[in-house]
Order: structure tokens, then sequence, then C-alpha cells
């Protein structure tokens, strides 16, 4: 090779070199956009569910720590009064029948935007007592098995409980199933939440992009949140299998149940 080859040679060299680096700065810098927009896309989503969850604490608390103590003393001072007849006795009595219906109501709505067991006892004692409201005015059988949980923060134990509530409202108002088989168990380093039905089943693809399927786009991002997958295995008449797996900060005893 002579020096006017070589000279072209090196040239090439030099220029393959040169948009080599072009085409490896372009592809970091799309990466890097990529995964800024992911981690911006998450913290948003994550700071959208948070507010919700404050939102429906404070509500909540107005509720059950304002309003009825308010309509208790309005009840009390019912109480006091002596009507002249029996026609305004009965008035009174409706009355009073009126606001304990009201205060009834007001814990009800109270316990179901954030449920004092919830907070106090954690996710599967919570979805225990949902279940129990759920089945007591529906046909539905929900099976709840547990295995071994752990301890959970509370910003995991307000997500599982919103997905598991999410899942249980769909199976009730969508899925026309007559079972429900909820379990718990802990996995290596990961908690799994395992929801079989034996329903009509639906097309998840076609659900993402309806209206309906607000609800499934809300669990999915709950399960990002807390750095976890969420796997639906469904089709038409076929039933529906939901997985959700999160990551846990220790590693526990395997206690994988059997699925049916």
């Amino acid at each position: 090779m002579d020096a006017k080859e070589t000279t072209i040679y090196l040239t090439i060299l030099s220029i393959v070199f040169i948009i080599g680096i072009i085409l490896g700065y372009f592809i970091w810098s799309v990466i890097s956009l990529h995964r800024r927009y992911i981690r911006l896309h998450k913290s948003k989503n994550s700071a959208q569910i948070t507010v919700l969850e404050k939102e429906r604490t404070r509500i909540a608390a107005d509720l059950h720590d304002e309003l009825g103590p308010i309509l208790s003393a309005a009840k009390f001072k019912l109480a006091e009064v002596e009507p002249p007849s029996a026609e305004e006795q009965t008035l009174l009595i409706e009355a009073a029948d009126h606001i304990d219906k009201i205060i009834t109501r007001i814990r009800e709505i109270s316990n179901g935007l954030m449920p004092n067991t919830l907070l106090r006892k954690g996710p599967v004692h919570a979805i225990e007592e949902f279940i129990h409201v759920v089945t007591s005015s529906c046909p539905l059988k929900i099976e709840l098995l547990k295995y071994n949980i752990p301890l959970l923060s509370q910003e995991q134990a307000i997500n599982i409980y919103r997905i598991l509530q999410e899942i249980i409202h769909n199976t009730v108002k969508h899925a026309q199933a007559t079972t429900l088989k909820i379990q718990f168990f802990t996995r290596t380093s990961s908690l799994v939440i395992i929801c079989n039905d034996n329903g009509c089943g639906f097309n998840k693809y076609a659900a993402r992009k309806e209206k309906k399927g607000l609800g499934l786009h809300t669990m999915l991002q709950r399960a990002e949140m807390l750095g976890g997958k969420l796997f639906i295995t469904t089709g038409l008449s076929k039933g529906t299998t939901i997985k959700l797996e999160i990551p846990l900060n220790h590693t526990t005893e395997n206690n994988e149940p059997k699925i049916n």
C-alpha cells in the first residue's frame, strides 16, 4: 500500500470513527431522554396518586371528626325538646331517626374514603372488611388466603388496598363471576398477590383504550409506584387472573401456594 492509499485508508477510518462517535452520542441522547421521560412520567403519576390519597384522608377526617359530632350534638338538642303535642313528638322522633341515618351514612363514606382498619392493621384486614361488605349485598363468593404477610409501609398498604378494591369492584360489576380467589404470599424478596375469578373475561387491550380501562390504568400506575409489576391473563369466556408482584426490602421465606 503506497502513501496515497494509506492516506485514503486513514481518512476513511477517521470518517467512520467520527460517524460512529456521532451515532453513539445520538443513541445515548435518545436513551437518556427516554429514561428521563419515564422518570418524569412515574414521578407525575406518583404525585397525582399521593395528592389523591391525601385529599381522601382529609375529607374522611373532616366527615368523621367535624360533621359527625355536629350532627350528634343536634340529635341531643332534639332530645331535650319537650313537644306540646303527640304529633310534634312524632316529628321529633322522625327527625332524630333521620339524623341517625345521616350519621351512619357519613361514617360509611368516611370509611370508604380511607378505612381506619387500613391505617391501623394494614391492607389484609381492610380487604377482609371490604369483602364482608361486598358479599353481604351480592352473590359473589370471595375467598381470601394469606401466607406469611410481612410488615408493609403505609404507602404500600394504601396502594395494595386500592388495587384490590378496584379488582373486586370490576369483578362484581363486569365479570359475571360466581367466585373470586385472592391469595397473598411471599416469594424470595417479593410480596405476591394473585386474584383469580371464573367470570366472562375481557379484551384487556381494548379495555385500555376505552373509558372502562381507566381503572386498569390506575392499577398499573399504583403497581409502578411500588416498584412492582401487574400481570393480567384473561380472554373472553376464560375468566381473569391478575398477579401483582411487589419487591420487599428484605428476603422472606418462600410460601407460595399452589394455584388451582
